[in-house]
C-alpha cells in the first residue's frame, strides 16, 4: 500500500524528513555528489526533474512524482536522492554503482 506523502500531517512529514536526512547525511557527503544547492538545482533542471525538494543542509533530493534519467550516459549519480513518490528510471546509462539512488 502506498500513502501519498503530502497527505500526511505536517508534523509526521517533518519527522520523516528529519529521520531520512540523518540517515542519508553520511552518504550525502560522498565526493561524487555536487557540493552546492545551486549546482544541485541546475542539474535537476537539466535532467528535466520537476516537483523536487532539496534539503538545504544535506542536499538530499526528494521528488514528488517520477524521475526519468534514462539514456543520459551517467556514470554515477551526482546527487543523493531520498524519497521518490513515483517511478525511478535510470536505465541505459553507464552507471558503475548505485550510490545516490533513492532509498524509498
Amino acid at each position: 500500500m502506498r500513502i501519498k506523502f503530502s497527505s500526511l500531517s505536517k508534523s509526521l512529514q517533518t519527522s520523516i524528513k528529519k529521520d531520512l536526512s540523518e540517515a542519508l547525511q553520511t552518504e550525502a557527503a560522498n565526493p561524487q555528489f555536487l557540493k552546492s544547492y545551486g549546482e544541485t538545482e541546475a542539474w535537476l533542471q537539466e535532467m528535466g526533474i520537476k516537483n523536487y525538494l532539496i534539503d538545504a543542509n544535506t542536499l538530499v533530493v526528494d521528488v514528488d512524482g517520477d524521475v526519468d534519467i534514462s539514456n543520459k550516459e551517467l556514470e554515477e549519480f551526482p546527487v543523493q536522492f531520498g524519497r521518490i513518490t513515483g517511478n525511478f528510471n535510470c536505465s541505459h546509462n553507464r552507471l558503475k554503482q548505485l550510490i545516490g539512488a533513492p532509498k524509498y
